[in-house]
Formats: structure tokens, sequence, C-alpha cells
């Protein structure tokens, strides 16, 4: 027996017997007991310590003795209260039975009949309590009870008595005491004064819920969701399934008026307006054919390479942090599904998930990322089990083209992505023609442990810190602990490796090998798999310097993915590299026209103009970066090597003192620094800090390429090639970049130059 029970065991001694746990959630423990008295089983539900820690016990007691006097045959009694150790409890009969929730998360959405039924039931008791001056406060899913086919209400005035016990306490001061999926406007504003009212809207949202498979407003944050309530409209049920009857689709949205004058003016109002509305005599043969959903064209088809669709960062509802990685993961594959289908444009992940967190209409983020159809949905966890659901909107004409809902266990979230991919495709064919079906199934494994660790492995990846590319390593051996075959998770190895080596986190002989390694191992289990070709090309070009098998590489990465923008990218700095800056432009361009909102490809397009002397237009673009991202460590080094190779050193002594002092002494801007010092004549103050630089790569990893670079801007031309010769034997990223780097100029001319570049473009 786990201590927790056997603690809770020995202080409820002569009253109940723990016998297990059956849950928890964001208030409380729920266990399951028995009376020791009248030898029956009971529900005992007992406040986390931080919540009962700021309670009033009396208070709290007493308003669950008010709750506990009602007795209705759709309301669970409240049998007892107390305080354990400090920590205040409840006990409730024990129902045979599941929850609402538990239900919906399994069926989604209910028959209409059996929604109503429950709605109805519900009402009962909101319309007894509220006539005894009662206020549920938190009616929700979790709170219906399912029992012998009847629907009672738990936890009834629970909500008010922790409202109550809290007041005058300044941690709950100002909270609104309620879930937010469910919570009235007025109840999300914060008003004092609730009455029966509130409770119909809640009951208006669950039944929303049963009959759509999502409550009416979703959201990224609990703050969200409130304001969502108080602000937008809701949208109509009939648009999402249209067999629900217009007379009840009406009685639902008038329970979810914003104004509480505008609602049912008692619960028993609107249970009678529900049973009206699905009788025979007020039902038509238009019902149904009302608000069904328009198969008309789209309006527009901006994308470059035809129809435009952006899949949206799919939101984590109702779950901790922890599980963002799996919503964020569910957006990239459907993107990468999708990215698949002939004449079908997908916003890249990059430009998508700059509009995440931003106040846009679906207009508005069709307009800005350039496509006709916007993709949004959600991922609700239970357990091992999961609810997604999907939308699919026309965002010029502001309509719902597609949507879905799915109840399943972890394992069946493959056939969940395919069937989202393969409607989506159905309600565009015609814009599309008929796709391979192959085409749209990519994954590689069917484990869905390994799958879990791989959408770890490339959430951490995304985060492009050291700690973040470490723990990405350590997922995706996971992932290749549950299923070695699994190709995506090889690739995504090779990813992480190569990225510690292009962020100068690591030595590129330390970890390069490695990513080349993963990265043919990928291709010989999936050699259609493009991320893995671009892989294998970037280490053919920096660490190989085989430059034949590298432009082999990306076009044959760019022939299985065409819209892949950082495919694209990579070649163009590839031939930028070989002084091929005509078609590297070109190629950038496509890159561009891809993701037209990418930070990490307007920063490779503006490295571009840098190497290519062009600094005034690059120092242009740079200041663009940092006012989308301040925080974007590249384009911060690179304005400051564009101000120092430009001419322009005091104005770049200032840009890099204070990207410094926001960001801190990293090697990359002390040398940046370093150089505009020395081009300023400012000698000692870049001698002083190459100084410390040095002191630092003792103890420290210190990229060559840093202290080679300060060495040239100081005329140190011994030193510098001393380093370089570091740089080559460690095969610096800097050595691919010999014929192109501008900080690599002060060493031109000289012969030791000439015998490291004819070595590596040989």
């Amino acid at each position: 027996m786990p201590d927790e029970i056997k603690r809770l065991s020995a202080a409820l001694r002569g009253q109940y017997v723990i016998e297990r746990e059956l849950g928890r959630g964001g208030m409380a423990f729920v266990y399951l007991a028995k009376d020791v008295k009248h030898q029956r089983k009971v529900a005992v539900k007992v406040l986390r310590p931080e919540l009962s820690a700021t309670l009033a016990s009396q208070r709290f007691h007493r308003e669950i003795q008010i709750s506990g006097r009602l007795q209705h045959p759709h309301i669970l009694a409240m049998f007892d209260s107390g305080a354990i150790a400090g920590q205040l409890y409840y006990v409730m009969p024990f129902v045979e039975g599941e929850t609402l929730r538990e239900r919906l998360l399994r069926e989604m959405q209910l028959p209409v009949d059996q929604a109503v039924t429950i709605t109805c039931e519900i009402a009962e008791a909101l319309g007894y309590a509220h006539s005894h001056d009662v206020v549920h406060r938190d009616v929700k899913p979790d709170n219906i009870l399912l029992s012998s086919k009847h629907a009672v209400v738990a936890d009834f005035g629970v909500a008010r008595a922790i409202a109550i016990a809290a007041e005058g306490d300044e941690i709950t001061r100002g909270l609104a005491i309620g879930t937010p999926a469910y919570m009235s406007p007025e109840q999300a504003a914060g008003d004092a004064l609730i009455d029966g009212r509130s409770d119909i809207y809640s009951l208006g949202c669950v039944l929303y819920e049963m009959l759509v498979g999502e409550p009416p407003f979703t959201g990224p944050s609990p703050q969200a969701v409130l304001a969502r309530h108080i602000l937008e409209p809701v949208k109509r049920i009939t648009t999402v399934r249209p067999s629900v009857p217009l007379p009840l689709e009406e009685a639902a949205i008038k329970a979810l008026s914003k104004a509480p004058a505008d609602r049912f003016e008692t619960a028993e109002q609107f249970a009678e307006a529900l049973r009206v509305s699905i009788s025979p005599a007020t039902r038509t043969p238009t019902d149904r054919l009302s608000h069904r959903p328009s198969t008309g064209s789209l309006s527009r088809f901006n994308g470059p390479h035809g129809l435009g669709i952006a899949v949206l960062p799919f939101t984590n509802v109702g779950a901790d942090a922890d599980k963002e990685f799996f919503s964020d993961g569910m957006a990239d594959e459907l993107m990468n599904a999708l990215a698949r289908v002939p004449g079908l444009h997908v916003a890249s992940r990059s430009s998508v998930f700059s509009v995440r967190g931003r106040q846009l209409s679906l207009a508005e983020i069709g307009k800005q990322l350039n496509v006709d159809t916007v993709l949004e949905g959600s991922v609700r966890w239970s357990g091992d089990g999961l609810r997604i659901t999907a939308e699919l909107n026309d965002v010029a004409q502001g309509r719902i083209l597609w949507s879905g809902t799915f109840g399943r266990k972890l394992h069946d979230v493959f056939a969940i992505q395919e069937e989202i991919t393969r409607a989506i495709v159905a309600e565009l064919r015609t814009k599309l023609g008929e796709p391979d079906s192959e085409l749209l199934i990519r994954t590689s494994t069917r484990n869905p442990d390994a799958y879990q660790s791989y959408l770890r492995g490339r959430y951490c990846w995304n985060q492009r810190t050291p700690q973040g590319l470490e723990r990405a390593l350590q997922f995706f051996s996971e992932a290749l602990k549950s299923d070695p075959e699994y190709a995506f998770a090889h690739s995504g190895q090779a990813d992480a490796y190569i990225a510690l080596s292009q962020f100068q986190y690591a030595p590129p002989r330390a970890v390069l090998p490695k990513a080349e390694a993963a990265a043919k191992k990928a291709i010989e289990l999936q050699e259609s798999l493009a991320e893995a070709h671009l892989s294998l090309a970037h280490i053919y070009e920096v660490f190989h310097w085989q430059w034949v098998a590298a432009e082999k590489e990306f076009l044959r990465a760019l022939d299985l993915d065409p819209s892949h923008s950082r495919a694209h990218a990579w070649y163009a700095d590839c031939l930028m590299a070989q002084g091929r800056s005509g078609e590297s432009f070109q190629w950038m361009d496509r890159a561009r026209d891809l993701e037209p909102l990418s930070v990490p490809i307007e920063f490779q397009a503006t490295t571009l103009l840098y190497r290519a002397r062009r600094f005034d237009d690059a120092i242009a673009g740079y200041r663009r970066i940092i006012e989308t991202e301040p925080q974007y460590y590249g384009a911060h080094v690179f304005i400051g090597f564009a101000f120092a190779n430009g001419g322009r050193c005091e104005e770049g002594i200032v840009e890099m003192q204070r990207a410094i002092a926001a960001m801190g002494s990293i090697p990359g801007l002390e040398t940046a620094l370093g150089c505009c010092l020395a081009g300023a004549g400012r000698r000692d103050e870049a001698t002083a800090l190459l100084k410390r630089m040095l002191e630092k790569s003792t103890a420290e990893y210190v990229a060559p390429a840093f202290p080679t670079i300060l060495h040239g801007a100081l005329g140190e031309s011994d030193a510098a090639f001393d380093w370089l010769g570091k740089a080559y034997e460690e095969r610096s990223l800097l050595m691919a970049l010999l014929q192109v780097e501008p900080c690599l100029d002060p060493l031109r001319g000289d012969s030791r130059f000439d015998a490291f570049r004819k070595k590596v473009f040989a």
C-alpha cells in the first residue's frame, strides 16, 4: 500500500478505510474508501495541500454542510467533511459507472437524444439547487457521473465552499473559481454576484461538447480561454455537425449568450426547450440542410506552388507543459504529410510557429502566411488516452471546410494523423487532383513509445540550445531502443549532432562522424527520407569538402521534397561557398518564397548579402531580424562583422556592446566586438578581449574560428594561421567558407592561405 494511502487510513481510523486511489485533478485527490460505521463504499476527496493551506477550515465545512442538505435524484449527496493533518476533505457516495468526461474521451460525440437526456437531467438538478439558493459554479463533464443510464451532479457547492473559505486570502483573491473551458463570462470576469444563469451557461458548454466533440472555446492558456468566453461569438453547432436539429442548436446558443439576461431564466426552461427541440413535431426535412457548409470553390490560390495551407500549432488542452511536445509534434507530422501532396503548398514550421501566441484572426494568419486554408486543432490527454480535434478553414470566406474529433489510445495516433490528412486532401481534391496515397504515409514506426520519444527529441531539437540538443539526443536514443529501425529517429540524431557543430557548441570532428553514421543509417532504412539526404549533403560539404557528392545529396533531398525550404537555403549556402553567387541567390529566393516569415531563412538570406560584400544591405537585413527576434544570436554576431568589414566600426562597437550587455560574453559576440575595436584603432581593448577569450578556451570549448578571425583583424597573421591550422584539423565550418568569408580577407594573398584553400577546394 502506498505511503500516502497508509497515512490517510491512519488519520481516518475508525471512520473510513482507504482502499485505493481513484484519480486526481487540479484541486483534489480522490480515493475509494469504506465507511466503517455504515459498511458502504464512499469516495473521499482530499484537497491538495497547497489549496488546503489557503482556506479557512470553518467556513469551508459550513458551505459543505449547506450543499449537503440538497436531496435530489440527480445530485450526488455530500456525506461528511473534515481535515487530515491540515488537509481538507469531503466524502460522497461511491457511484459505479463512469464520468461524462470518460465517455466523451471514448466516443467524442454523443447521439443527439442521449446528449439531450443527460443535459435535461442535469438541468433538473441545477434548477432544484437554484431554488434553494445554491449555485454549483463548476459544472463540467468531470463532475457529471453516469450511473444506471442516469446522470448525477457531483461536487455540488464545492467551488463556492472554496471561494467563501478563501475570502480575503492574498493568494486566491481575484481568482475565478471554476474550470476555464466551462466558465460563464461573468464568472470569468471575476464578478462577485453569480446566480443560477451562470450554471446554465456552463451546462450549455457541456451540451455543446457532447454534440460537437469539444467545448465552445479552447486556447493555449486558461487566460486565453477566459478571454474567448467574454469576447468571442460561439461557432454554430451545425457547421460542424449538420445532423443536429436547428431548434436544438438555437436552444444551446441561447444558453451560451454572453449576457445572463439573454439566457434562459431558469434551468427548467432550458430543459423544456431541449425536449421540444427534438420532438418529431418540431423537426422538418430541411433541418439538416439549413446549415450545411458550402462546398463551393476556395477563394484564392496564393501559394507559390498552387493551393496553400498552414497547419497551426495544436493547442495542448488541459495538460501540463510536459505534453506540449506532442501537440507541436502533431502539427509537424501533419505538415510533413501534407507537404508530399502535389499541388499543395504547406507553410513551413518556422513561418507558422512565428504567429504562435499572437492575437490574429484566421484571415490575418492566412494573409501573413500567404495561404488559402488553415488547419487548427487541439490535443487533450487522459491517462494513455487522447482526444484530437482538427478543423480546416477557408480563411478568405471565414467558413469551416471540414472538422473532425478523434478519441483514441496513444497507439492509434498514426491512424489519426493519416485520417486527418486524407480528409483534408479529400476536401481539397477538386483543386489538387488525385494524390498518390502512398505519399501521405511517412512514419517509419508503429511503436507509440518510440514515436513519443522521437517527438520529444524534435521538440528539444527545435530549442537549438546546448541543453536542448543534448536532451534531443537522449530522446532519439530512447526512441531507437524502442525501435532500432526507426528511420526518423536516426535522422533526428544526425540533425542534433549537426546543430551542435553548426552553433559551435562542440568540435565538428567529435560530432559530425556520428551525424554521418546516423544519416546513412536513416537512408538505408528509408531511402525516401529527404531530411536524411539533407543532413548527409551538409556533412559532405562542411566536413569532407566533397562538393560534387554534397550537391548530389542536396538535389536528391529537393527531388524528394520540393517544398523543403531548409534544403533550398542550405543548398544556396553551399553554392555561395563555391563562389557561385548568382545560383546561390536564386535558390535562396525560392527558400524565402516557401518561408516568407521564417527568421532562420531570412538570416541565411541576409548572410548571403554579407558574403557578397553588400555590407549596408546586410546591416539593414540583420536589423530587421533583431527587431523581430531581439535574442537571435546569429544576427547580432554578423551585424558586428558587417559593421567591421563595411568600415562602420564605431557604430559596430555600440551595437556589439549593447548585444553583450543583453546576452552575455559569448565568444561570437566578443569576436565581432574585437573586429570593430581593431578596425576603429582601439587595439589595446581588442587585444585584452582576445586574451580573455584564449584564457577561457583552456576551460571550455571555444571554436578556433573566433581566435583566427580576431588575430587576423589585429594583423597578427602568424597567430591567425596557427589557429586556422587548428580549424583545419577540427574540420571547422570556417574552412568551407575560405573563399567567401569577409573576416578572412586580412589573410588572403598569403601563400599559407592559398595552401589551405587548395586542400579544401581540391
